[in-house]
């Protein structure tokens, strides 16, 4: 049996949690293969690095034309996609003869619009041929309605509340599966492992985030610094001036460039300081560990900053940065809140679905 894994760098979420369920899937399911194609390399092959380059740049410099286009996305007409959609479903439909997948699972809304057209097109050109069975995995917490199309089996949740949101906007539940956001599975072995022994200061981890945004002033990792009985380890990623900044420099503060093992410095971590992005989100709840926020301004991480908010499982830090050390060293030292915020972590996450997988993979017959 095959499974196609439809993905996109509009940020790296989408690619890491296909990624995340092709190694499910490999090590669950032994005799099922798995493809992960990035749609956009695929169908503008020669303008998708131009894409990419320009949503980042949106990303980072234009927030509030990024969230009304966000916004936006989800009011258009279907049709509005036709001189869109004939340019792509050409080279959509010879992946598809290509690769011959018993299941597509989208981490995309474009491939979830896609496929669901090919789908549909499949359907009445020949009876049956609209079989593939297609699960859409909603990489954040959002009911956006450009995840939402017609032909879909299967959407994979990151919580209750998309669920029900998914509901009143008229997808039947029985296609709702809560399974969380997916991550790597060491991230979830992680978890339950349960935490490294206790020491005796307090571990603050501090990440950038898919897009690596990381205070730069040094004025707060001197006051972080001198917080008493707190270590901090900063990963910064790709940020290499922002590492040569710190590497060495403070006692308290341990600098790690671009990592592969951030579970490994999860793991150890009392709390987790980052962006509300829906994957870095996730590997905390499965890592059991508490989400301090930085004030998110991209839509998608403000839901994801409600969300654990909701759920009693993060905090937010204010938007002025000279307070920010201080409610750091208030929050760490405030051992009652961030063992309530810890089991709170766990026990939203083993209200996840295991075998959502499972179910789609035996709904299309890949597994028994």
């Amino acid at each position: 049996m095959k499974v196609l894994i439809l993905t996109g760098r509009f940020g790296m979420g989408h690619v890491s949690v296909a990624r995340s369920l092709e190694e499910q899937i490999l090590s669950e399911y032994g005799d099922v293969s798995v493809e992960v194609v990035d749609l956009m390399e695929y169908t503008a092959p020669k303008t998708a690095g131009f894409i990419y380059k320009a949503f980042g740049f949106l990303a980072r410099h234009g927030r509030s034309l990024y969230n009304f286009l966000y916004k936006q996305a989800g009011k258009r007409d279907e049709n509005e996609w036709t001189a869109f959609t004939a340019l792509s479903m050409s080279r959509l439909t010879g992946l598809m003869e290509t690769s011959r997948p018993d299941v597509v699972i989208s981490t995309l809304p474009l491939s979830s619009l896609l496929v669901s057209k090919y789908k549909e097109r499949m359907a009445k050109k020949t009876p049956g041929g609209e079989s593939i069975t297609l699960a859409t995995c909603i990489t954040d917490i959002s009911s956006h309605s450009e995840w939402i199309q017609p032909n879909t089996d299967f959407y994979l949740v990151g919580g209750d509340l998309v669920k029900r949101q998914l509901m009143s906007k008229g997808v039947e539940g029985s296609r709702i599966i809560v399974t969380g956001i997916p991550v790597r599975r060491a991230f979830t072995e992680a978890g339950e492992s349960g935490a490294e022994a206790p020491v005796r200061e307090k571990r603050l981890l501090i990440m950038g985030g898919g897009l690596g945004l990381l205070p730069r002033n040094p004025e707060f990792y001197e006051q972080i610094n001198a917080i008493p009985g707190m270590k901090t380890t900063v990963i910064t990623g790709k940020n290499e001036k922002l590492f040569q900044m710190l590497s060495g420099r403070y006692e308290n503060i341990e600098a790690v460039t671009y990592t592969e093992r951030v579970d490994l410095y999860m793991r150890r971590a009392d709390v987790v300081l980052t962006k509300p992005g829906g994957i870095t989100l996730f590997e905390t709840i499965f890592s059991g560990k508490p989400i301090l926020m930085f004030t998110p301004f991209l839509q998608q991480e403000v839901n994801n900053m409600h969300f654990a908010l909701y759920h009693n499982i993060g905090r937010v830090l204010s938007k002025k940065q000279r307070s920010w050390a201080d409610e750091i060293r208030k929050l760490m030292n405030d051992d009652r809140a961030v063992e309530q915020m810890t089991c709170c972590v766990q026990r939203l996450r083993d209200q996840y679905r295991k075998d959502g997988l499972r179910q789609v993979l035996t709904t299309a017959g890949a597994v028994a």
